[in-house]
């Protein structure tokens, strides 16, 4: 009856068309298939500087799928993520696990589509959290130490000796001590050197403690004898022109311990040497004549005095008045006054007793 009636309302071509698309859609929604998907796994893990996975969980899982045609269309160019969080789980043993359902309603598969597979069911791993412990530090030395310093001081060492570092604690379970490479070449007699420590991922050093390498080592040393000038310093300065002052012998002779780092001096050399003597105006003036110890300026900390407690040398210092200034022959010889002769005497008139003028010459 129902093909009679769609021969009296369709012309026979549509007829076959749609008796087609039925016949597809019987098909479609009997026959189905099993296909394998790729579901991306993201988890929420704990932060790294407070515990760590072991084994690191994997980035994806799979599933095999029975779909019907319609179903595939709708998931074939899905990508599949799956969630989850772990970030509150405590350190030790622990287990991830799948079950159809739940990644059924996790994946929001199709109706209809059935999940026959996953793999793996189950990722097992373990948390391990932090720890803090005290190590020693151990040095390892690297090529070869300088040849001018001495053989008998080359010993290396570390302040602190011992540090505490921090890290996961399946880690720092296999953690002996905290290694320092240390450069031979490098190591200079009193200098001390930041070394830094050779650690495993996520172990740091607590508080960011600094390791040094220290040393003992000294420079082999030559003995030299050197010539070094004096100069006469005087507090205060001596007054303008009135003054000078006179020093008894105007070089010495110091014995010093030369160390091979430094190029050594020539013959009758000052070596870069300074030495002075002090001088209190006011005591040189009374005394007129002072012996002073004299005082040396060194170029380099690693030159000393060959015998260090030997009592230093002295110079005397005489006090002198400055000679007047030359005053040239002009000034010596002076210009010549003329002489202004003496004015004429003028004779007194006589007085006259009588009060009557100048007497009479001659008589009668």
């Amino acid at each position: 009856m129902f093909i009679n009636l769609l021969k009296n309302k369709f012309p026979l071509f549509a007829l076959s068309i749609f008796l087609s698309f039925i016949l597809w859609l019987m098909v479609s929604a009997s026959g189905t298939r099993s296909v394998d998907l790729e579901v991306n796994l993201v988890v929420d893990q704990p932060a790294e500087d407070s515990a760590i996975l072991d084994p690191p969980l994997p980035d994806k899982i799979s599933i095999r799928v029975e779909v019907n045609t319609a179903q595939y269309k709708l998931i074939e160019n899905r990508s599949l993520t799956l969630k989850r969080d772990i970030s509150d789980l405590e350190p030790g043993p622990q287990a991830m696990e799948f079950d159809r359902e739940g990644l059924q309603t996790d994946l929001s598969l199709p109706r209809g589509a059935t999940i026959i597979r996953i793999q793996p069911t189950e990722i097992r791993f373990q948390i391990y959290g932090y720890v803090t412990k005290s190590l020693p530090v151990r040095i390892d030395e690297l090529g070869e130490y300088d040849e001018n310093l001495e053989e008998g001081r080359r010993d290396i060492a570390t302040e602190p000796t011992e540090v505490a570092v921090r890290g996961p604690s399946n880690v720092m379970e296999t953690l002996e001590n905290v290694p320092v490479a240390v450069r031979l070449a490098s190591v200079t007699p009193g200098v001390k050197m930041e070394v830094k420590p050779i650690l495993p991922a996520r172990v740091e050093l607590v508080n960011g403690v600094a390791i040094m390498a220290v040393n003992n080592a000294r420079w082999k040393r030559s003995d030299v004898t050197l010539e070094v000038p004096v100069l006469a310093v005087s507090d205060p300065p001596l007054p303008d022109g009135s003054y000078t002052m006179e020093l008894d012998r105007e070089k010495v002779t110091v014995p010093v311990s030369w160390p091979a780092n430094l190029p050594l001096p020539g013959p009758r050399s000052d070596g870069g040497l300074s030495a002075t003597v002090q001088v209190d105006f006011r005591e040189l003036e009374r005394d007129r004549r002072k012996c002073l110890q004299v005082q040396f300026m060194f170029p380099s900390d690693d030159i000393d005095l060959r015998e260090p407690g030997r009592r230093q040398p002295s110079v005397c210092v005489t006090l002198r008045h400055s000679p007047p200034p030359d005053p040239g022959p002009s000034a010596q010889a002076g210009d010549a006054a003329p002489e202004t002769p003496a004015p004429a005497a003028v004779p007194s008139p006589q007085a006259d007793p009588g009060g009557q003028g100048p007497a009479a010459g001659g008589g009668h």
